[in-house]
């Protein structure tokens, strides 16, 4: 088996997502790059799967994938030794949204309860 394949699955996030991939297509070929992967899960999960499952998008394609760039470079860049990585403040992503999009956002869907969402989770269905 490929290596990339093995590495991918080690991660459930991932193996799910791959799966998803393969089971919407009569041929898979698994992207060259975790690039070219993560472009393509990415798309699967903030544009094609909503589309299949019709569900009206409040936000467009180009906004979810500029709020989910500002989110990862602000975790990249300001979280602290002492601080989950993986956590972020529904305020910070109302913050991004609202860069992104112009306008204050009052509410973001959550799933779950209240309190910080985990980035690791699909952050993409917040912004439906």
């Amino acid at each position: 088996m490929d290596p990339q394949i093995l590495d991918i699955c080690r991660n459930p996030l991932l193996l799910t997502i791959l799966t998803g991939l393969y089971l919407e297509k009569e041929r898979f070929e698994l992207p060259s790059s975790r690039e070219s992967f993560y472009s393509t899960a990415i798309d699967e999960l903030l544009v094609q799967r909503p589309a299949r499952r019709g569900i009206r998008q409040k936000f467009n394609d180009y906004d979810k994938r500029q709020v989910l760039q500002r989110v990862a470079l602000d975790r990249l860049e300001t979280v602290r030794r002492d601080e989950d990585p993986e956590l972020l403040g529904r305020d910070r992503l109302r913050h991004f949204a609202g860069e992104v999009t112009g306008s204050e956002l009052k509410e973001i869907e959550s799933i779950g309860a209240p309190g910080p969402l985990r980035t690791t989770s699909p952050v993409a269905s917040r912004f439906r």
